[in-house]
């Protein structure tokens, strides 16, 4: 029986060393983490801001989120929400980068440019409208509502 889900999101402002090689680096160790820890979610960066979603079983997303807190790279970190979850949003482990003109053009497999794709678009329909509305704030909502 697989544990019950758990859901947080939070926000947070990337130290001003983060350049677009160490977000890189980042993202390929959480990428491994997060597959082995059975968390799955969604990460959006739009210059130094950051807002991140994170399912999966209860212990391993609230210890992770724990690292993200006492991350040195991470400042203003700030819990959006939080709870148990019925069913994945993310299903599949994906990191979405908005006005990262470092990374245009290099786009390694597993990062979707949600500025370029549809890749939100297409899973409106599978989020939760809270989460709607905090990736819409983010983003803006003519970045990827129909």
């Amino acid at each position: 029986m697989s544990p019950p889900l758990y859901h947080l999101a939070y926000r947070s402002t990337a130290c001003p060393e983060l350049d677009a090689d160490g977000l890189l680096r980042i993202l390929e160790h959480a990428r491994v983490k997060n597959n082995r820890l059975q968390i799955t979610g969604l990460l959006l960066v739009n210059d130094r801001q950051i807002i991140q979603f994170l399912e999966g079983p209860v212990e391993a997303v609230q210890a992770v989120y724990a690292a993200i807190e006492a991350d040195s790279r991470h400042q203003d970190v700030t819990l959006l929400t939080a709870g148990p979850l019925t069913c994945r949003e993310f299903p599949d482990w994906a990191m979405g980068l908005t006005g990262q003109p470092p990374l245009t053009g290099l786009i390694p497999p597993g990062l979707v440019d949600a500025s370029r794709q549809n890749y939100l678009l297409v899973r409106v329909g599978n989020f939760r409208s809270a989460t709607t509305a905090l990736v819409a704030q983010f983003l803006g909502p003519a970045q990827w509502l129909p």
